[in-house]
């Protein structure tokens, strides 16, 4: 059996879940695989609440902030920042599925749960078309 590194997204991963890289490293393809569906299942098992505590939440979360631009999504505000799950469905493998990810500020997040924000999906995606419009000089339709 060929012996492969691990890539840096699967280092990433086991570090998160406290496995030393230097050991991803003397597996072999297969076995790093395994591991790493193994690990996705613990993290998806886990209760919601412990989940969010995991080194792989908080490094994850952290790149998703960084990576849209370290404000919310739907009011722009840049300090007290969550990254709310649009679904529960890839829990654990959320590095392969970051379109189920969006950066909310307390309120907005807040709102949402309480239902005054309605579809926050829906109004991302309003707000990104009103954006993109007007770079464009284009007037955005009225619904």
């Amino acid at each position: 059996m060929t012996k492969r590194n691990a890539s840096p997204a699967a280092k990433e991963l086991l570090a998160g879940a406290g496995i030393p890289v230097h050991t991803a490293n003397e597996h072999t393809a297969n076995d790093a695989d395994r591991l790493q569906e193994q690990l996705e299942e613990i993290l998806k098992s886990m209760k919601y609440e412990e989940y969010l505590k995991t080194r792989h939440w908080r490094e994850l979360r952290k790149y998703v902030i960084r990576r849209r631009g370290k404000k919310c999504s739907l009011c722009g505000a840049a300090e007290l920042l969550d990254v709310h799950h649009k679904t529960y469905d890839n829990r654990g493998r959320e590095h392969f599925h970051l379109d189920d990810l969006i950066v909310l500020c307390r309120n907005c997040h807040g709102q949402h749960h309480k239902g005054e924000k309605g579809n926050v999906v829906e109004e991302v995606f309003r707000k990104l078309l009103e954006k993109a419009s007007r770079r464009a000089g284009v007037e955005p339709k009225a619904d």
